[in-house]
């Protein structure tokens, strides 16, 4: 499938210099963020057979070119989404990505989907997410209480809710 495998290819070669220009910056445009998610969840839908409904809601009251975001932040819990939540057995795959403005200066970026869940108090000692850890290391150098900034709520069979709330 030659024309799907060139879409392919240049929606991943555009990740790829998305990615390049961004983890030089310690801080990004929201519209920036927004494009390199997009291209990433492009990507990974394809592995997909593009069956994953995605939606990304945007709070009217945020000028996505004025608003900036820590970069290598929200890309973590997006990729565990397509990693973990949607085995075969779920049946129409959803996941959302909301941006909202909380009060004035805190924005709370939210990533939810309806996948397999996972338990918070796993007793699996090979598993730890390292990029979860990386991503809470990484606010909490940048300031943040990372109790209040990062939320994670996940339920057996009815999915996971990441919020994230960043200061702006």
């Amino acid at each position: 499938d030659v024309d799907n495998a060139s879409i392919f290819l240049g929606d991943f070669a555009k990740l790829i210099r998305l990615n390049l220009d961004h983890c030089t910056k310690p801080r990004i445009l929201l519209v920036e963020e927004i494009e390199y998610l997009s291209s990433y969840i492009r990507v990974e839908n394809t592995r997909f057979s593009n069956r994953i409904k995605v939606q990304i809601e945007i709070d009217p009251l945020i000028d996505v070119y004025d608003v900036e975001i820590p970069t290598m932040v929200l890309q973590t819990f997006v990729e565990n989404v397509f990693v973990h939540a949607f085995p075969p057995s779920i049946s129409k795959p959803k996941l959302t990505v909301t941006f909202k403005l909380v009060s004035e200066n805190v924005l709370q970026c939210k990533i939810e989907d309806n996948g397999i869940g996972f338990s918070l108090n796993s007793t699996n000692p090979l598993h730890e997410s390292k990029g979860v850890n990386l991503v809470k290391e990484r606010l909490s150098l940048l300031g943040h209480n990372i109790d209040d900034a990062v939320q994670i709520v996940s339920t057996k069979n009815k999915g996971t809710s990441v919020t994230i709330n960043l200061e702006v």
